[in-house]
């Protein structure tokens, strides 16, 4: 199993693709310097620039499409104010 063990940890493309083999996913190679990571509900393009941190920005993109192709779970908070 990967060191990150939650997906909200990944801040390294490699970090990404370890969590997605470690989840059932298919790497493959993209265009230039991307890898495409598939599951049967669909697949997410990652950039892959040596052991650079990714922005923040990418980072939750790259999140919310993992949780949309079955990867990862997005928590959702409520605020209730009583």
């Amino acid at each position: 199993m990967s060191k990150h063990k939650d997906l909200d940890r990944c801040r390294k493309s490699d970090d990404f693709i370890d969590y997605a083999i470690d989840h059932g996913a298919r790497v493959r190679n993209g265009h230039g310097s991307h890898v495409v990571v598939c599951t049967d509900n669909g697949s997410c393009p990652i950039p892959h620039h040596g052991n650079q941190e990714l922005q923040t920005g990418l980072c939750h993109k790259i999140m919310k499409i993992f949780t949309l192709i079955g990867l990862g779970v997005m928590l959702v908070y409520i605020l209730m104010y009583l």
